[in-house]
């Protein structure tokens, strides 16, 4: 069984025309260029494969690696049936969501690969700081709590939007924080642990854990409306 792939729809920026001495446009165009510097997140490669049958998870998480941003993909078990394995075990496996095997860190600006942590077996608890769940399974795929697929990728591009607006002011905390980057915020920390595979919500925050403390700081205390709700309007 394989982990959906990544689906998202980068909300393009306007370039500003302005004449010279505006504040506002100096403003915009300054933010124009610091995202400039950084990829859209929908388009890093993330399944950079380190052997075996891996894939990386549905989310990017934004992460640090000796103290520069980075993107982080959390690498999945995929289940393996054997020839002899019977049809009621195939159909188990098929439905668990395993924990981390390794991460994959690449490079925010270039698209590469700077590092892998390996396969994480003993070392997971100290990577991400939880126990290890019975069986190495975090969750199910037909959890009755998870979202279907189409509400999922629906946040999953709004949440890869979000991470362009907040990636530069990420890197820059020093940068002022514009409207833009509190709407984005609100929708990290409001949509991501619903978009997450079941069970796995606990160590997407793990790794990201200097990111989503940087969002919870920024992001307005009112819930985001989820996008088929605003539909309803």
């Amino acid at each position: 069984m394989k982990l959906p792939l990544l689906v998202a729809s980068v909300t393009g920026l306007a370039a500003c025309s302005s004449s010279a001495g505006s504040s506002v446009s100096t403003t915009e165009s300054s933010a124009e260029h610091a995202r400039s510097t950084f990829l859209p997140l929908a388009s890093i490669r993330l399944g950079w494969a380190d052997g075996g049958p891996f894939q990386a998870a549905r989310l990017p998480v934004l992460a640090r690696r000796n103290g520069a941003p980075c993107v982080a993909a959390l690498h999945l078990r995929l289940p393996v049936r054997l020839p002899d394995t019977p049809e009621a075990e195939a159909r188990k496996a098929a439905n668990e969501v395993s924990v981390p095997v390794y991460v994959v860190y690449v490079d925010a600006k270039s698209g590469a690969k700077l590092e892998s942590t390996g396969f994480l077996n003993a070392d997971r608890q100290a990577h991400f700081g939880i126990p290890d769940p019975k069986d190495e399974v975090v969750g199910h795929w037909d959890d009755p709590q998870a979202l279907g697929q189409e509400r999922v990728n629906a946040l999953r591009a709004r949440i890869l939007a979000a991470f362009d607006v907040l990636l530069p002011l990420f890197a820059d905390q020093d940068r002022p924080f514009p409207e833009d980057a509190y709407k984005a915020a609100r929708e990290v920390r409001d949509f991501f642990p619903l978009a997450a595979e079941p069970g796995l919500w606990p160590y997407y925050k793990a790794e990201g854990r200097d990111f989503f403390a940087w969002v919870e700081r920024h992001a307005p205390p009112a819930k985001t409306r989820l996008p088929w709700e605003a539909e309803k309007q």
